[in-house]
């Protein structure tokens, strides 16, 4: 294990290079360098860094969102039905009455 370390037994090259070299991400990029053009946006458009960064940092704040946030919509909602419920029942009622 030990010997796993050694400076030799591991590629060291960082992730970026890794991202940039990826068909997938090379092609997702262009796509995207498209659509900014077809946008007219103007250069420089993000490389694959930027953009995985980018993407990165919104999934981590949709999961953070619903982490610290989410629990508690989800209660309000619930919430809510069970008065809409009541609501409903007491309309019902006083409809009965009116008829």
């Amino acid at each position: 294990m030990v010997d796993a370390l050694k400076k030799g037994d591991i590629d060291w090259t960082p992730l970026y290079k890794v991202i940039e070299e990826s068909s997938t991400m090379q092609r997702g990029v262009l796509a995207f360098h498209g659509l900014l053009r077809t946008l007219n946006v103007p250069t420089p458009y993000p490389d694959a860094v930027q953009c995985v960064g980018t993407l990165a940092v919104a999934v981590a704040t949709l999961i953070l969102y619903y982490l610290f946030f989410g629990k508690r919509h989800v209660k309000r909602r619930k919430d809510l039905l069970q008065e809409l419920a009541i609501a409903q029942e007491k309309l019902h009622e006083l409809e009965v009455q009116l008829a």
